[in-house]
């Protein structure tokens, strides 16, 4: 099966990633189904699991109220990040920007209130060893930035000249 979908990513013209499998029979299908791949915003969705696994062991309230301040926002083209004061919202709901709007100041609002060190340690006990969270947005864009050779990550020229995407550690999994 895995020749079939080599064929097809390569009529596209790129390279692809695919793994499946069936829940009721546990079959698999895959293409590098084991390569190491960059997750970019894919990461949320495991913040957003440890986020729920908190709340149901008792250790966060969904629907606490919380200040997200303007300064330290994580930069990005949607949600918060937008935004020009301070705001107030659940944690239920900056779950929900994370996820429908791929808000990376939420994000990083969650990831501290939930610790990478928690999401980690889950997908460990999920048996997902080789995914790691290395870091929230903030941290991922000062990669980017130190990569470029710019202080603030606003600097890196969007889109990136084809030189420096090569050398962006952001694209480089682990």
């Amino acid at each position: 099966m895995s020749a079939d979908f080599a064929a097809l990513f390569a009529s596209a013209r790129v390279d692809g990633f695919l793994h499946a499998r069936e829940r009721t029979t546990g079959r698999e299908i895959g293409h590098h189904s084991d390569a190491p791949v960059v997750t970019a915003s894919v990461f949320k969705l495991p913040v957003l699991v440890e986020l729920f696994r908190q709340a149901d062991a008792g250790r966060i309230d969904l629907t606490e109220q919380v200040q997200v301040p303007v300064a330290g926002r994580a930069p990005g083209p949607t949600g918060l990040s937008q935004m020009l004061d301070p705001t107030t919202m659940s944690w239920r709901d900056l779950a929900l920007s994370m996820m429908v709007v791929s808000d990376n100041a939420a994000t990083d609002f969650i990831c501290a209130k939930v610790g990478l060190e928690n999401v980690n340690a889950m997908l460990r006990a999920f048996g997902l060893s080789g995914t790691v969270v290395v870091g929230d947005c903030r941290a991922l864009f000062a990669t980017m930035a130190a990569d470029a050779g710019v202080k603030n990550p606003a600097e890196v020229a969007m889109p990136p000249r084809p030189a420096l995407l090569e050398h962006l550690r952001v694209l480089a999994p682990q």
